[in-house]
């Protein structure tokens, strides 16, 4: 495989295959695994990425023995001085580690968490949205689970003083009535962030559940909004789907990267709410 790739040119898929597939090499032949460390090495050198060339190399004298001649460039490498945000930390927490194996596994797990965003229990659900929060880099927690009081998850942006809260009914049935008790619960967990949360600003309460209606004898307010659960499922399918192609980058370019996807407005709470298509429980009543 590796030879073909070569043999067609193809630096970049070389590289890929070779980062994927090196730890499993060492374990069966540590010597190839040395020579893969030597052409894995080349293949960052002729990317411009000297730092990770040396890494490579410094890899290959350890199961070679230190008496082979490869290049050293020890230059020191620039980075943004940009500030990050924590998605972008979060990312790059997984998108950084140096091992295929260490990176495949990290994201299995957190693929793992997302997974009962899908369809789960109550329980498992709520902890899948805990976690797509605080993976996005806001202070997310379960109060209700907790506290026995007040939302079910609530995501809080520090950086901008807002928060979401969550309240699933995701174990209604499709289409779903949302009854008065549901919106008096709602206004109760409005009531709570308010008195618990002063310093945030509460923008919305999502009642994440299936499309339907809401009861007549209900009342709503307009900072009540439905959210389909397949919405907070997208998310978390846009996160892994930039985390693989981050991953594909050069090494060098996996450190800027993260900055300039997940970094900024775009990543805000506010930002990523607005991007929900939700409905207002208003106009469903």
């Amino acid at each position: 495989m590796i030879g073909s790739l070569l043999w067609e040119n193809d630096k970049n898929g070389a590289r890929i295959f070779l980062e994927k597939n090196i730890e499993k090499v060492s374990r069966l032949d540590p010597l190839l695994a040395g020579w893969h460390n030597i052409w894995l090495g080349g293949l960052y050198e002729q990317a411009g990425d000297f730092g990770s060339a040396d890494v490579a190399y410094q890899r290959a004298r350890a199961r070679l023995g230190t008496n082979i001649f490869l290049p050293k460039h020890d230059k020191d490498q620039v980075v943004s001085a940009n500030q990050v945000d924590p998605f972008s930390s979060s990312v790059f927490g997984i998108v950084g580690l140096s091992s295929g194996e260490a990176f495949n596994r990290e994201l299995l797990k957190l693929t793992n968490r997302f997974d009962a965003l899908k369809g789960g229990t109550p329980s498992q659900m709520e902890e899948a949205v805990r976690a797509l929060g605080e993976f996005l880099g806001f202070d997310s927690s379960r109060p209700d689970n907790d506290f026995n009081t007040g939302p079910d998850v609530l995501w809080i942006d520090r950086t901008n003083s807002v928060a979401v809260a969550l309240e699933l009914k995701t174990d209604k049935n499709d289409p779903a009535t949302y009854f008065k008790k549901d919106i008096s619960q709602c206004h109760d967990h409005i009531s709570w962030v308010s008195s618990e949360k002063p310093e945030v600003n509460l923008s919305v309460l999502y009642i994440v559940g299936p499309s339907g209606k809401c009861d007549v004898q209900a009342n709503p307010i307009s900072q009540m909004e439905l959210l389909n659960p397949i919405h907070l499922s997208s998310l978390s399918e846009e996160i892994i789907a930039i985390i693989k192609d981050i991953r594909m980058a050069l090494p060098l370019e996996r450190l800027e990267k993260p900055r300039l996807k997940c970094n900024g407005f775009a990543w805000s709470l506010k930002e990523i709410a607005m991007r929900f298509k939700s409905t207002k429980i208003l106009n469903i009543r």
